[in-house]
């Protein structure tokens, strides 16, 4: 069954929070170290193309890959690693993570949503059938902090009124992967009160 995506929308609002705003105002992302030169930004980026390709049945090309191959040019190594090599991996392990499943239905990727009641967007990464359950997955090529529990539940308040299955997926540089299964139905219910706290307390919020 096709899903009622509610609140897809073609650009983003710069009026209004995103999911990872509201995350961060929120302290979730307190202690983890900044991302200053745009390394794991660009390579998460990648990274989710790829896998967007790949779970639509279809083949990396050199077409296919040209945004990945600016990325790739630009000197972004980290403590000496070589990115081409290193950011295959991932993509390798998410082919393995199909590969586990046999057949999974593609339904869209990376599109851009909003919450017209909470009033907040985001990009979610994938949405796919597994065993015909609709799943939206959330791809990390490190390890998955907790709040990609609320996360994802803030993005499946996007896309419809009943609950999806929810979906972290650890995507590792040796080409293995670790799913986080997120089946805690009270996540929804925490993230609409940090939409709610950020449009108390917030500096983007038209809302108070």
């Amino acid at each position: 069954m096709d899903l009622e995506r509610i609140g897809i929308r073609a650009h983003y609002d710069p009026a209004i929070p995103s999911v990872t705003e509201l995350l961060r105002f929120a302290g979730y992302f307190d202690g983890y170290p900044e991302d200053t030169t745009g390394f794991y930004r660009r390579r998460g980026h990648f990274v989710d193309q790829c896998c967007a390709i790949i779970a639509q049945g279809k083949h990396l090309t050199a077409n296919t890959m040209a945004v990945g191959s600016e990325i790739r040019e630009k000197p972004l190594t980290r403590n000496g690693e070589n990115k081409e090599e290193l950011w295959n991996d991932y993509i390798a392990a998410f082919e393995n993570w199909m590969l586990r499943y046999g057949k999974v239905k593609f339904i869209a990727a990376q599109e851009y949503v909003q919450n017209p009641f909470e009033h907040y967007q985001g990009t979610y990464d994938l949405l796919v059938a597994i065993d015909g359950r609709e799943t939206l997955i959330d791809i990390k090529t490190g390890s998955c902090p907790k709040s990609t529990a609320l996360q994802t539940a803030g993005y499946v308040m996007c896309l419809n009124k009943r609950p999806l299955c929810r979906l972290g997926l650890e995507l590792r540089d040796d080409q293995t992967f670790k799913e986080h299964p997120y089946r805690d139905f009270g996540d929804y219910d925490r993230f609409r009160l940090l939409a709610r706290y950020y449009h108390a307390h917030g500096p983007k919020s038209e809302y108070r």
